[in-house]
């Protein structure tokens, strides 16, 4: 009999660990079947799954959720400013938006590049 894990065999977490993108598990996955996919650092919460065209899968990131995560990076510089909240999280999501465009979505580096799902 299989060993239980909180109710569940160990095979069912393992199973149900694979089927949540970002996670090791899900990894160990993909790059077992993919080989290696180009993945962004410190971005494993905004990965949705695989985008798989005809010879080609990447991994497939959110795009709202990579600029949020972008924009809440880029506002820690603005806080010292003497302009309001406001003002200053409508600065860091310029910024995270042009630095997205330029160095995310305008990096190409081989056929694993990463894609972008846009809500």
């Amino acid at each position: 009999m299989a060993k239980k894990a909180k109710g569940k065999t160990l095979v069912e977490v393992f199973c149900e660990e694979q089927s949540i993108p970002g996670t090791k598990a899900w990894f160990e996955m993909i790059y077992e079947w993919y080989g290696e996919l180009l993945k962004m650092d410190g971005y494993d919460d905004c990965i949705m799954g695989l985008s798989v065209q005809f010879d080609k899968t990447t991994i497939l990131y959110d795009k709202d959720k990579v600029l949020a995560k972008l924009a809440k990076s880029m506002l820690e510089p603005y806080r010292k400013g003497g302009s309001s909240l406001v003002e200053r999280k409508a600065q860091a999501s310029e910024d995270a938006l042009e630095w997205f465009e330029f160095n995310m979505i305008g990096a190409w580096m081989g056929e694993g590049t990463p894609s972008f799902f846009t809500h």
